[in-house]
């Protein structure tokens, strides 16, 4: 039987370099590419949270015959039944995400007592990689969201 020599068994430090570099790489850019979906994803949530936020807002005004304000800042917006009433409910706005004056601005979103929207018109919504306009039609408080 033939021995082999000490130090033949083993792999060279370049082969491990190259062998840890091929992982580290492999690993990395699917962690790159999640961080951006999951910005994403916040963002569409937060779109269909505010569309549930304004088909309650309808409904609540509806139900309990109230006035109800849309009142926001760059941080947070809320419903409110009066300016100076506590919020019926108050969400962030994720950062990154800004609204913009279209006809109408998002202060000047009233729903009354009946649940129409009091001035239709149309809002936008802005983000680092996509924008939505928000349209609130004239009668039966019905608006969309649409994806420019």
């Amino acid at each position: 039987m033939s021995q082999k020599p000490l130090g033949e068994d083993g792999h060279t430090l370049a082969e491990m370099v190259i062998v840890l570099l091929i992982i580290t790489v492999t690993i990395g850019i699917p962690i790159l590419t999640f961080h951006s979906f999951q910005n994403q994803k916040e963002i569409d949530y937060f779109i269909e949270l505010l569309a549930e936020d304004l088909r309650y807002a309808q409904q609540y005004a509806y139900a309990h015959e109230k006035m109800i304000f849309l009142e926001s800042d760059k941080t947070s917006y809320a419903l409110k039944e009066s300016v100076y009433s506590k919020p019926l409910l108050l969400r962030k706005i994720p950062a990154g995400v800004k609204f913009d004056r279209g006809t109408i601005s998002t202060s000047e979103i009233i729903y009354n007592h009946n649940g129409n929207i009091r001035k239709p018109g149309t809002f936008y919504i802005r983000t680092a990689k996509n924008n939505y306009k928000v349209v609130l039609l004239l009668g039966r408080g019905r608006f969309y969201v649409e994806k420019m």
